[in-house]
Order: structure tokens, then sequence, then C-alpha cells
């Protein structure tokens, strides 16, 4: 028994009306159900408001449930289905007739409803198969009194959870009874077949979040990419909620103005997108956070306590805490950003009255304050809230407190009951006591901030002597030296996860010329998974590989896997075997042995990539290259650009020929070559003639001596003259950078192209000609002029400054496009800005080049490591950095300074250096010195570089010799 498409359809329309409702319905009572189905309209009340669950069904209020539960809606006009007694329930009519159409309600024959009979469980029990299309097993049996025609119906139920198992199926059905059904009838209908994404909205100056429309099974498969047009956003960080619906991606840098896509991958067959819309972050609110004007000695010439100090916070739009990053202005005093206090110095005394305002001029946001002043603010009250590492990983005897920082959150009150985030204060204020340094030393206070509020906090350090913590426990106790209160926490420092049990599993393919990645489960000898690679990788409580050299653990998108490098395939034959040995610290050993196939190689070529437009306009010359094809290798895997043009040197070739030439023609080919060939990274000129039509272009592999039989593609080109436009469209400008009125150097990398086009019935499009298609125009004089500079294409490179307002770094101004053949235009607002680059994402690649293959992991030979090492230039470690208008350039070779294109200069990155495994011992650790001099062979580092903005990068280092 199947229902319908529209039934479906008409179930689902009426729970999407209480659709949160639902989701919501893990433990709900009864009566909670009753009243969202009541909400819904699919049940009714008494007129004593009560629900009267206990109460029995009578077939016609059953149907009346029925009719609105799939789907009917007052008023509907019904076909008769021949009932004949149903004039005591005539309001009930429709209903039982809608429900009988369905086939979900049957009379009792001889053209007889019953409407005033009571509906048994069983017969409930039929509706809910009827309505879901539930397999019913002929064959199934029940415990429980049930007619022998039932029997089917009621275990099907049953073992689906729509009706709890009774005793007795033949017995009236009450109401708590249908309203259970009918709720897990729209717990069903409302969870989807199919993973989708609800919604995708900024919730902080970081942070997206991510809804999808049901749980995700495995979250560690999600993997997400956020770009605003084609520039990537770095996500830092990406992390489920435990309901596994909700995923909050953090970024490296900060939301602005514009439109970002997320796309997620991993989970569906094909990848997800959803888009959001954002603005830059702004000042929504500043508050005065005290109720007084305590004294303090300010930073006037004098020593006398007879200024003031005064905390407020400054917050945007999301409600995150802004106040050090935010410059105000104050009627009075000075605004302490770093400290978040406006100090007001002078000759102050307790019972003054002292006004002031506090404003940030750029949004206009303002606060008044008038406040008595008091005595000096000490901390009275304090609690430890808990321990915090920003990674949310468990402090244990791995953990080097150095580079991986654990801090005790610390709420602090004054005597006025205000909160104290001052770390100098609470220096002052504060005693700490400590039972066992020989774990963890309790370091100096500082703030930290944690789901963008600014906490106080007591940092942890490594014990004397030592590179980590050390295994145990010591209580940390803080006591106010002005009333005595205290507080104090339990810091424990658990043993490390040693590996136990190690399994290795067959890779997917491993071919030469490529690493291997093995797949890897690893559990500790409580049969807990682990799932830190850093724990795999230890020296002594981790996992030893023999057989091959330089491997490591690694956690990606997909799980924990074995990394071989190629280098321990290069010397094999095709097909050869390999064989490695897995020993974990427990000395529980697993072998693996697998076979390394030959290196991949270009086999078939399956047709022109989404970016390649296959209609061309009557007499364009395009170029076709490997960057626009997709190709697969032996084992059907698409193979890199970078790869294919490797490959195609020696004779090895793509041979690209036409059929009749009519539409489109190929090039003659240059003597001694007789066909039009790609080769490298070179191309082919394709040139559309003047007539409508289409005309195949067949590309084959050729290895150097002859075509490879299977490996051709048929690309079919399509030439338009113009006269087939079905519409038109033009592309989003996005930010246009003002160079001049920024005070820097113009360069053509921040021009932006206004592209214009004609839209085919097929969707296709065409990119229309300055002039002879279209005009530009803009109602400000300067940009109108900028549109119309003799060049090809329409250009918006500002070769003149713009004008701003004095308070405004960015200005709006329409360009219209006017369709020569139709008049038809379309007007944009293009945003300008004088706004000097900044970094907004950065990344390492594999040569410094922009346009590099992005890495996250390299080995080395050496044992010093630094920034220099990853700006090596050629064929080595790069930083690429992108700035907020998607322009991207190298950093300079061993400082790692960024020039960007318009001369403005960014200084060198700090550097963070973590140790993954072994023991190494950084030197200036945080700073561009940054170094290791002791990293020996198969030690691992993470190395973390951040530039000024918070814009940052991770890579992994291992020493492979």
């Amino acid at each position: 028994m199947k229902k319908s498409l529209s039934l479906l359809v008409a179930i689902a329309m009426v729970f999407s009306m209480f659709a949160t409702v639902v989701s919501a319905a893990e433990e709900l009572t009864t009566e909670q159900k009753y009243e969202a189905l009541v909400e819904a309209g699919i049940f009714e009340g008494y007129d004593d408001g009560e629900a009267h669950l206990d109460r029995e069904m009578t077939r016609a209020q059953a149907a009346k449930i029925i009719a609105l539960l799939t789907g009917y809606e007052e008023g509907t006009e019904v076909d008769d289905a021949g009932f004949t007694d149903l004039k005591g329930a005539t309001w009930a009519a429709d209903y039982i007739n809608y429900a009988a159409g369905l086939g979900i309600l049957e009379g009792k024959g001889n053209k007889k409803f019953d409407p005033s009979a009571n509906v048994k469980v069983q017969e409930l029990a039929k509706i809910a198969v009827e309505i879901l299309g539930l397999e019913v097993d002929e064959d199934a049996e029940v415990e429980g009194e049930v007619d022998a025609w039932a029997v089917a119906y009621v275990a099907a139920v049953v073992e689906s959870g729509l009706i709890p198992a009774q005793e007795d199926y033949t017995a009236p059905a009450v109401r708590e009874l249908l309203v259970i059904a009918a709720y897990a009838l729209a717990e069903i209908i409302n969870t989807p077949d199919e993973l989708a994404l609800a919604s995708v909205k900024a919730v902080g100056s970081k942070k997206i979040e991510v809804n999808f429309n049901k749980a995700v099974e495995d979250t560690s498969k999600a993997s997400f990419v956020v770009k605003k047009g084609t520039v990537s956003a770095n996500v830092a960080k990406s992390e489920f909620n435990a309901d596994k619906n909700v995923a909050t991606l953090e970024l490296s840098s900060k939301l602005t103005e514009g439109e970002y896509t997320v796309t997620v991958s991993g989970l569906t067959e094909t990848a997800l997108t959803g888009k959001v819309t954002t603005t830059n972050e702004k000042v929504t609110k500043i508050e005065v956070l005290s109720t007084v004007a305590p004294l303090v000695d300010g930073s006037d010439a004098d020593t006398t306590k007879d200024d003031l100090s005064i905390p407020y916070k400054v917050t945007n739009q999301y409600g995150e805490d802004v106040t050090k990053t935010t410059s105000v202005y104050t009627s009075l005093g000075t605004a302490n950003a770093a400290n978040g206090v406006v100090e007001i110095d002078g000759t102050y005394k307790v019972g003054d009255i002292v006004a002031f305002t506090i404003i940030h001029q750029e949004t206009a946001t303002s606060v008044v304050a008038t406040l008595t002043v008091s005595a000096e603010s000490k901390i009275a009250e304090l609690a430890v809230t808990g321990l915090y590492n920003k990674d949310g990983k468990t402090l244990s005897e791995d953990t080097n407190l150095s580079s991986d920082l654990f801090y005790l959150l610390v709420d602090a009150k004054d005597q006025y009951g205000m909160a104290v985030t001052n770390a100098a204060k609470a220096t002052s204020d504060v005693i700490v006591n400590e039972t066992n340094i020989g774990v963890v030393v309790a370091g100096a206070f500082t703030t930290v901030t944690v789901d963008g509020a600014t906490k106080l906090a007591l940092q942890l350090n490594n014990p004397a002597t030592k590179t980590t913590a050390v295994v145990g426990q010591s209580t940390v106790m803080l006591i106010s030296n002005t009333t005595g209160k205290n507080a104090s926490h339990n810091v424990v420092v658990a043993e490390a996860a040693r590996a136990d049990v190690i399994n290795l599993q067959q890779p997917e393919l491993v071919a030469k010329g490529e690493k291997a990645l093995i797949p890897v489960e690893a559990f500790d000898k409580d049969g807990n998974a682990i799932t830190d690679v850093n724990s795999l990788n230890h020296a002594t409580k981790g996992v030893k590989v023999t057989g091959v050299t330089g491997s490591k653990f690694i956690k990606n998108d997909k799980g924990i896997f074995l990394e071989i490098p190629a280098s321990n395939f290069a010397a094999l034959t095709d097909n050869a075997i390999v064989s490695i040995v897995a020993q974990t610290a427990n000395f529980k050993v697993t072998t693996l042995t697998f076979t390394v196939k030959a290196a991949a190689i270009p086999t078939v070529i399956v047709g022109t990539d989404s970016g390649f437009s296959k209609t061309l306009k009557a007499s364009e010359v395009r170029n076709i290259a490997v960057s626009n094809l997709v190709v697969e290798d032996q084992y059907g895997r698409v193979m890199s650009d970078a790869s294919v043009q490797a490959y195609l040197t020696g004779g090895k070739k793509i041979v690209v020929a036409d059929t009749t030439s009519a539409i489109v023609t190929l090039p003659t080919p240059v003597a001694p070559a007789t066909t039009n060939d790609i080769a490298g990274t070179g191309s082919v000129a394709i040139t559309a003639g003047t007539s409508n039509g289409t005309e195949v272009i067949t590309l084959t592999l050729h290895d150097g001596t002859k075509l490879l039989t299977g490996s051709a593609a048929d690309v079919t080109l399509r030439v338009t003259d113009g006269s087939e436009y079905t519409s038109y469209s033009v592309d989003a400008v996005g930010t246009v950078y003002d160079e001049d009125a920024a005070g820097k150097t113009d360069n053509v990398a921040y021009n932006k192209e206004v592209k214009v086009y004609g839209v085919l019935a097929d969707g296709s499009k065409v990119q229309l000609t300055k002039g002879a298609d279209y005009t530009a125009t803009s109602t400000n004089s300067a940009v109108h002029a900028d549109l119309n500079e003799t060049e090809t294409g329409t250009i918006l490179n500002v070769s003149s400054a713009l004008s701003y307002a004095s308070d405004k770094t960015e200005v709006v101004h329409p360009i219209t496009v006017t369709i020569n053949k139709t008049g038809a235009q379309f007007t944009q607002d293009v945003t300008f800005s004088k706004v000097a680059p900044k970094v907004a994402s950065v990344k390492f690649v594999n040569n410094n080049a922009t346009n590099a293959t992005t890495i996250t992991a390299v080995n080395v030979t050496a044992g010093t490591f630094n920034l220099a090492n990853l700006n090596a230039g050629a064929s080595n470690t790069n930083i690429v950095v992108t700035d907020q208008y998607g322009v991207s350039v190298v950093a300079a070779a061993n400082t790692g300074v960024i020039t960007f294109a318009d001369s403005t200069s960014v200084v060198a990155p700090n550097v963070v250096i973590q140790q993954v495994t072994g023991s190494v011992t950084p030197t200036a650790n945080g700073t561009p010195a940054a170094a290791v001099t002791d990293l020996d062979v198969n030690e691992v580092i993470k190395v973390i570089v951040t530039y000024v903005g918070g814009a940052s990068a991770e890579l992994t280092v291992t020493r492979a010799s």
C-alpha cells in the first residue's frame, strides 16, 4: 500500500504549520501533543477547556480528524461516497466523504457508515497504515485480542511505534490513543527524506550559522567552504550543536557587506549551498557598566586617588563585545579602549557628581551617564567558573601550556556589585594560593574572549623545568585581600590517551606519485576511540609504523588516516605489494598489505568544465586549453589541470578537430604539424562564424604515437549573432577600490569589469561588447567618465579620486546599462571604498605564485624552522594572502611582509609553533621571530601564522629526514 504524491504533499502542508513543535517532540506529554494538534486545527477541545483524553471517539469524530490530518480544507467540494446513514451527522458528511474518497475510511457495508459507532483500536491501526502507506506482513503475529483481518495492520503500527501495544485491540479507541497516533504521523511526515539547508545566517562578526532541515548523521563528513563572490573566506573552526542540525562556522576574518555563499560537501551526493547577506560590523550599543564613579590614581602628575575610572562596553549588531577594537569619543576625560574604561583626571572626592557622554561618531550611537563619585573599587567577591581552552581540549600530561593555553575563568565583582575584568586590578586585589605546583603553576591574570565576551582569566603554566603539565591535581584558591572571600578550583591533569588497539583498513587507491591514505581506527585500553592525531603520533603513547618512512596520522573531513609519503613508492614497479606494521603503545600489532598501482595518467576527456561557455558570439575567438577541460585518469578520478599539463609533454597532446567548419573554424596547423593540438599550458583558438547554429568539435588524447581509443569527448559549440537572445543580465560588480582616494598607487589589479550578457532560451550566456551591444552610464560624472574610457570592456578603475563624506570611507553611485537592441535598462548601485587593502584570508601554497596549489602540510629536512621557511621562494612553501577586494599577493621571501598591488604594506605575521609529536622548544613564540632549532626526524609541529586583523592559517610540518 503506497500513498499518492498529492496525499503526501497535503499532509506535509498541514504539518508545516507546527513543524517547530513537532521537531521538539523528544519527551512531550500526551497533553502537549494534543495542544500541538489543536494549534494546527486537527483536534478541537471541549467547551469546558479540558482535553478529555479518556473519552471514546466516534467514527464521525475520527473522520474529521483524519480529513484535516490529510489536507482537507473547510468548504472544499467533496464527492458523495454514497453513505445513506449520515442524516444525524451532517456536520461530518464532508469529512467522511473526503476520507472515504482517499480510501482511508470504509463503510460497514450496505451503504452504511455508522457515524455514531466507536472507533476500535484495530480500526485506528488500519487507518494509520493507509495514511502512511506502510508495508504490512500478512504472516505477522500480535499479542493481545485482535480480529484476524486486523493482525497485519496492528503489527505494522505497533512495530513502527505509531500506537503503543494494547491488551485488547478490539476495544474502543480513546482520544488519548488517537492523539498519540496522529502526533506520531506528524513526526514521520516532518522528517525530510533528503538532507538540505534550511537557512544560513550571520550570528557574529566572524560567525555564520548553517541550519539543516534535519540532523546530520555523520558530522565528521561535513566540509564547509565560504565564499564572497570568488574570494574564499577561511573557516577557522566549524562546530555542530548537540542535535546535529546546526553548524556554526567561525571565520578567520570578519564578515563584510555583501553576499556570502556557503557550500557544504561530503554529506550528500550533490553539494548543498546557501547564501547569506551581511553588513559591515557596526556599533549598535554603548553601555556604562558602573552605577558609581570609583576613585583611582589616574595619569595626572599627582599620586592621589582623586581621579576616576569608569567601565563601559561597546557591542556590535550581534551583541558581541567590541570595546577593545572600537574608538569612541567622550565628552569628559579619555576613553581607553584597551581597558574598556573612561579615564577622567581631576580632584574629585566621594559624593561629587560627574556627568559625561560617550559617542561612536560613525554610527551616532551614544550613552549619557550621571554618576556619583565613590570610594576606590576593590574586588570583593570571586568565583571560578571553570577551565577554558579555546579549542575545548582536555588538560593532560601531553599539554604544553606554553603553546596550548589553558585558563581558569574568574568572575570577580567589586563592592558595588560591578563585574571586574581588569587584569591589573585582579593582580593587586587577589591573592593566589595553589596546593601542587608540580602539576601546573598559576600564572598571571589576563583577559580572554569567550563567545564574544571579555572574561577575566588566570593563565596556567607548565611546572618549573617541565615542558608539559604533569599528571595529578592542584587546587588553586583565589582570595580577595579586602573581604577575605575566596573561590577555588581543582585543576586535574589527566593521563594522556595511550593507543591500545589499532585497526588499519584497505585504502581506496594507492598510486605511484601520490601519498597513500590508510583509514585508521584506534582505541585506548577502555575501548574509547582516539580521535586526537597528536596522541596517535606521540613517540611513546601513540602508534609506531614500520615498513615505510615519514608516515604520520592525520585527520580530515572523512576521518583519521595514516598518511604515507609518495616517496616510499617512487622506485616500485607497477602493482607492487607494500606491507606495513603498526604497533601501539601497549605493544599490540596490526599489519596491512596493499597494492601500489601505476601512476595516474590522463585517460578520458569527460568534457568542458562549468566555467567554459559553449556559446560563442558571432566572429568571437575563444581559446580552449587544459584549464577548460575535465579529464579523468584510468581510475575514474578527475585530474588537476597541473597534472594534465605536466603529462602533455614529449609529444603527448590533446588533438582538437572539427567536422564541417561551417559554424566554427580551427586554425590551419603549422607545418610540420597536421593537427591542432593542446600541449602543456598551450591552447587552440576557436573562431566563431557569422551564422547561427551548432557544431561539434572533438578532443582526443594522444600518447605521442597514436590517438587513444575511448578518450575522446565531443563538445557542441553554439554560435549566435544576437538575434536569439531572450533576455539580458548584468553581473554584480562588487566593491570597487578607490586607490587614489586612499592615497595609494593606482593598479589594474583593483579594476572591476562590468560584465553584460545576452541570455539564450537554454540559459546559456554570451558576453556582450561595449558600444556595439550596450552602453554604460552613471549619474556621477567621474564614474560615467570611468565607464567610457577607451579600453576593451567596461572597466571601473577609478582613475581619479571620488568624493566622500567627511565621516565615511565608502560611497555608492549607480551605473546603468542600456541594451542597444531593446532599450532594456539595468541599474546597479556600486560601492566604492577608500579603505586600503587588509589581509582578509591566508593560505599556504607549494610555489611562489598566487595560483599555486594550497597545502596544509609539508615535509622538511632540517632541524631549524622559522618564518623564512614559510616564504621560501620558487618550488617551495610560500604564504599567499587575499585582501577584502579579492586581490591576492605572495608574501615577501623570508620575512612574510605583505606589499599589496597598491603599495600598501602589512607587517610580518605573528607565528605560533605548537608541538604535535616529539619534544621541541620554540623560542620567541607568538612573534614573527618564532623558531625551533631542535626538530628531530619524524617530529611534527603545527605552525600558525596570524596577520594584523586576525586572518590566519595553519601548516603541519614534519621533519622527514
